[in-house]
Formats: C-alpha cells, structure tokens, sequence
C-alpha cells in the first residue's frame, strides 16, 4: 500500500495547516532530522517542539541543532523531568540551553525534550 509523505512545510503552503495557529509540533518516535527540516515555516515562528530525544544522537555538527540555533531556540527541558516526587525547589535547575543538547545526559537513554 503506497504511503503519501508530505513535509509540514508543503501542508502549510497548501493551506492545510495554519503555522501561525500551531502551538506545539510534537514528533514522534522514528521521526529524523530531515522532517523538521521541512517545517522552516514553523520554525521561523518558534513554535516549540516535543521531540524523542535519544541520548547521543544529537552532535554539535548536526543539522538539525543548527537550524534550532539559527531561528532562535534557546532553551530545552527533559519533560520526565522534573518527577512529582522532586521538590518544586529543584524544578528550575532542569532548564537546559538549546546550545548543550549534544551534552545532555538525559536520565533515561530516550525521553520527552521540550524545545523552545
């Protein structure tokens, strides 16, 4: 059965996805690099990004990094974590900088990363 690939770019072009109305891009397990780099549209609005985040993948010269980078995303926070078991206290301490995301050792070989 033949499957349609499309990029969010050309929904967007097409009119069948508004970016200025999209809140959040949330990217599944399997997704690679050249998906988001389809989505310049969203991109260029900052639209955060929910992505499976897999410990060592990510490297400093990886294209995907640069693009976050170059359309001003800063930050980034591992979403299983903070626990409800941590203290509200701690909570602020697991705002990462988009810039360290080849760095980050997240608890769990895969997780949730927020990007924004």
């Amino acid at each position: 059965m033949p499957i349609e690939v499309v990029t969010l770019d050309s929904l967007a072009d097409a009119g069948d996805v508004d970016s200025a109305a999209t809140g959040l891009l949330w990217l599944g397990k399997g997704f690679d690099d050249d998906a988001l780099l389809a989505a310049s549209t969203f991109l260029a609005r900052r639209v955060p990004i929910v992505l499976v985040f897999v410990r060592g993948r990510m490297t400093e010269t990886s294209p995907f990094l640069r693009e976050l980078k170059e359309h001003g995303y800063e930050h980034a926070v591992d979403l299983r974590r903070p626990s409800l078991d941590e203290p509200l206290a701690e909570w602020p301490r697991l705002l990462q900088r988009v810039d360290d995301l080849p760095a980050i050792t997240p608890c769990k070989k895969v997780t949730d990363m927020l990007i924004f």
